[in-house]
């Protein structure tokens, strides 16, 4: 994991185009962490910001769509009392 200051990237801002690992943007004055930023192309990053719960985090491959659709059906028929 990489820290740059907002000056350092306002100086080079070309930085955002090639990302291949996570920056914090920090605040260097106040000591504080403003952003974290996470490159597009990476696909899991529980290693690098895991930490130490990293090991209770599941990968998955299930498709989000159709949990989308199981939770709003799921909802209705809550609110609603429909069934299938």
């Amino acid at each position: 994991m990489k820290a740059l200051s907002i000056k350092e990237i306002q100086k080079n801002i070309s930085v955002f185009n090639n990302l291949n690992e996570v920056i914090q943007v920090v605040d260097k004055r106040k000591n504080k962490i403003l952003a974290t930023v996470i490159p597009n192309k990476k696909t899991s990053i529980t290693k690098e910001l895991g930490g130490k719960y990293r090991k209770y985090s599941k990968n998955t491959d299930k498709d989000f769509k159709k949990i989308k659709e199981f939770a709003l059906k799921e909802a209705l028929r809550e609110k609603y009392g429909i069934s299938d």
